[in-house]
């Protein structure tokens, strides 16, 4: 069987989902388009330290602009991309989360990809920490595709 390498993302937007999206963001979506995306070697080896109250941000602005009840997130899927033992006998790993933020009606929604590597004493604490960073590196990712919420580089690292 042939590995059909990282997920393709699609958005598709009708016009009447365009109208929807401009009304709930104050900008019109980009036209309809696939997009594949894969982390770069440089994002493997040592990407800028990311903290939690910028995730509280950025959700707190989602929360602001539709209402805490008016989206919600779902981890699509995680994928642990590498772990390997270190030679100072630390684990690090490295994951990708597909994550999809749907506005309250149901009608309008994207989907992004976060990456995440981390470091833990054993394998299941950097696996567990690479896993929670991406999910997150993906929400944070996704809720900026529905305008300025956040503006934090990427991608993710959990110590």
């Amino acid at each position: 069987s042939r590995d059909p390498g990282p997920p393709k993302l699609v958005l598709r937007h009708t016009g009447a989902t365009c109208a929807h999206i401009a009304g709930k963001t104050g900008r019109r979506p980009a036209q309809p388009h696939a997009a594949r995306r894969t982390p770069t070697a440089a994002a493997m080896e040592e990407p800028p330290r990311h903290e939690d109250h910028e995730d509280d941000a950025i959700v707190a602005r989602a929360h602001a602009r539709w209402g805490p009840r008016g989206w919600s997130s779902n981890v699509m899927d995680v994928t642990v991309e590498s772990d390997r033992k270190m030679s100072d006998a630390t684990w690090r790993a490295g994951a990708t989360a597909v994550v999809r933020v749907t506005l309250a009606d149901g009608n309008c929604y994207h989907e992004d990809v976060g990456h995440a590597t981390a470091t833990g004493r054993d394998r299941e604490e950097a696996l567990g920490a690479a896993k929670a960073a991406a999910v997150k590196d993906g929400k944070r990712r996704t809720l900026r595709c529905f305008g300025d919420l956040a503006a934090a580089p990427s991608p993710v690292t959990a110590a």
